[in-house]
Order: structure tokens, then sequence, then C-alpha cells
């Protein structure tokens, strides 16, 4: 802007030195006067100049020096903190064995663990050879399970301990009926019976009168296998609650079919008719 009012002032005093010039007769007079209007011009112009506000300098955009802009401090992104996985302790079913609601057949059966089936272990318990596992498909219920049959995996050692519940009144009951006459030397009346109870029995013994004849034949037994003919069918040492298991009475020398008769069958939670027993009677005809 100053460079212009400048070159303005410039223009009108070379106007006015070419007006003057075109006039060659002017007398000294009229030279003195435009010398002193020279002069007059001259010091308007430098003290316009010096009235006229400076503009600042503008600085070409290519010329620019910034200063590079404050990075922002970088937000600290939090650790991820990796929690190991441990593993969870299994059962592993090495042969079908009861889970009971706590150690020992005095218990009730909970659930029935299959061979090759795996459990997931929740508890140890002061009992010896007993874990707390969790029922298959009952989420929140848990049975004792017997390890004699089982292959514990992973580590159990920081797993809560439990103590035994209360024992329960034991019931000690069994259901019998007559069910053939077997015959190996002589004939034989077989009895099935069935442990309704909570106890295991381990022996029984049977007595049975033909009424028509008067003729007694009894035996005890420390298992109840059932025959056929001479030999053992199926194998049954010792008779679990709700199992099923045979007794017999040797032997008639002749076949009874058709005679009235009566018996008596005792049933032990001991061997040799030992421990807890009970007793009953029927009468029935082969």
């Amino acid at each position: 802007m100053q460079t212009k009012r400048f070159t303005l002032t410039i223009v009108i005093l070379l106007a006015i030195l070419a007006a003057s010039g075109c006039s060659q007769t002017a007398n000294v007079d009229l030279a003195v006067e435009q010398t002193l209007t020279i002069n007059a011009l001259s010091t308007i112009v430098q003290a316009t100049l010096a009235a006229a506000p400076v503009e600042p300098e503008v600085v070409s955009p290519a010329t620019t020096t910034s200063a590079p802009p404050t990075e922002a401090p970088p937000t600290e992104t939090p650790a991820i903190l990796f929690t190991p996985t441990s593993a969870i302790p299994i059962a592993r079913i090495l042969q079908n064995t009861n889970c009971r609601s706590g150690p020992g057949t005095v218990y009730d059966i909970e659930y029935i663990a299959l061979i090759g089936e795996e459990l997931v272990i929740t508890g140890r318990t002061t009992a010896p050879d007993y874990v707390i596992v969790e029922i298959p498909d009952k989420p929140g219920q848990y049975c004792w399970l017997w390890t004699n049959f089982v292959e514990i995996q992973g580590d159990i050692a920081s797993l809560a301990v439990s103590t035994p519940p209360p024992t329960p009144t034991p019931s000690v009951t069994f259901k019998v009926v007559f069910d053939y006459v077997d015959s190996c030397v002589g004939w034989d009346p077989a009895f099935k019976i069935t442990n309704t109870g909570t106890v295991t029995f381990k022996s029984y013994y049977v007595k049975v009168t033909d009424l028509d004849t008067s003729m007694v034949q009894d035996h005890t037994a420390d298992q109840f296998d059932k025959t056929g003919g001479c030999p053992v069918v199926t194998a049954i040492p010792q008779l679990d609650p709700g199992m099923n298991g045979w007794a017999y009475a040797y032997s008639y020398p002749y076949n009874p079919a058709g005679h009235s008769m009566q018996a008596s069958i005792k049933l032990c939670t001991g061997t040799g008719l030992s421990g807890t027993c009970v007793t009953k009677s029927l009468n029935f005809t082969p």
C-alpha cells in the first residue's frame, strides 16, 4: 500500500514538470514559483508517507515456517492379563460303580456311573477312597463316588473337603418269591430274592418243609448265585440294595412238584449268618 502512494506522488510531480517544460519562454518568476511548488509538493509527499500507517509484511505461505504440532501423549493401553485355566479334575470310570449320598452302602444310590464315563470332581472327602462328583445332566446335584474303580485325572489337592452326612437309619428288608425247582443231584426249590432295603446281604439260610411228606431240607450259603442244573449260571457274591439273587434248599430226593410246601428264608448282613438278620416265610406249591 505504501508503494502505491509513493508511485502516485511521483506521477503528479512528473506531470507538473512536464507542464513546466512545454513553455520554454517562461520568465524567471514562473520558474521560481514552479520550484517552490515542487518543493512544497515534495514536503507534502514526505509528510504523507510519514503519516501513513505501516501495514505488516505479508509473508508468503510458501515461506512460512510453523512450529511442528505438539503431539498428544500416547494413551496407555491397559495390559491384558491372562489367567491360566487349570484343568478340571475328572473321574474316569473303569468299572460300573454306584455313586451314593454318602460313603458306604448304607447311603442311598444317587447315580450309577458306567464304565467309560468321565465325571467332574467337585470336592474331596474325609472318608478314605471317596470323591464328590457332579451328577451328569443334573447341575447342582452331587454324589459320593468310590475311587476303587476310578482313574482320577487332574489335581484335586485344592478342592474343598467334605465330611460324610449323617448315617441314614438302615433298612434291612427283602422280597422273596418261589421261582423254580432246580435239579442237580436231587430237586432243589429255588427262591428269587430282591434286596429292597438299604444294606447289603452277605449270607442266607433256607429251610423248606414239604407239608405233604413232612420232609425238611435246608441250606446255608455266603453267596446268592443262580444255578442251572449243577453249573452256576450267574455268580452273585453279595446282594446289594436293589439287586436280585437266589437261595436254594438242597436237596429233595424226589420231585416235589404239586406238593404243598412252606419255606423260611433268613438273610444276614454278614457272612456266616452274622450281622443283622431278617427272616420271612411263605407257602408255595412247585
